[in-house]
Formats: C-alpha cells, sequence, structure tokens
C-alpha cells in the first residue's frame, strides 16, 4: 500500500534519516505531472502525489540531500537525553 504525504512531511522523514529510496514516477492521474516516491526504512511507500514536473525535479534535489548528506548534520547521536552541550 502506498501512504501519501505532503512535501514538507517527506522533507521530514529525509531529515531523520529514515528515507533509503527516492524516485521520480509519471503521475497516472494527471498526464505530464510526476510524482516522489520515498521507499522509508521500515519498508513503507510513501508517494507526494502528482506534482508538475519541475517542481518534482527540484524537490527530488532537495530531498536527495537531505537523506544522502545534511540530515546527519540535522540529527545528532552524540547527545544522551538531557544533555546540553551549548551548542546549536
Amino acid at each position: 500500500m502506498i501512504l501519501r504525504a505532503n512535501l514538507v512531511e517527506l522533507e521530514g522523514l529525509a531529515m531523520i534519516g529514515e528515507v533509503k529510496r527516492i524516485e521520480i514516477r509519471d503521475c497516472k492521474e494527471i498526464k505530464g505531472y510526476k510524482e516522489i516516491v520515498v521507499y522509508t526504512r521500515d519498508g513503507k511507500e510513501v508517494s507526494s502525489g502528482c506534482i508538475e514536473s519541475d517542481a518534482a525535479r527540484r524537490n527530488y534535489s532537495v530531498l536527495a540531500l537531505y537523506a544522502k548528506k545534511w540530515y546527519s548534520d540535522i540529527v545528532r547521536n552524540d547527545l544522551t537525553p538531557g544533555e546540553d552541550k551549548g551548542q546549536i
């Protein structure tokens, strides 16, 4: 079953490192449109729904950067609960 999420929710998944793979597919509902499909680490398939092709490519690029590069800067695993090292 494919789940639906908006682009902000897909970005959130990518930011916290839950994205395993990202694809752009042709939208079946609207000719000429695309959908971004994200595969999560727990095996779920999440779709953005139909969006314009140019917007899909731009958003794919951002999601790919979050998933492959930026999430390690956003999610820090070196703090224990309740600890604050005074860093932002």
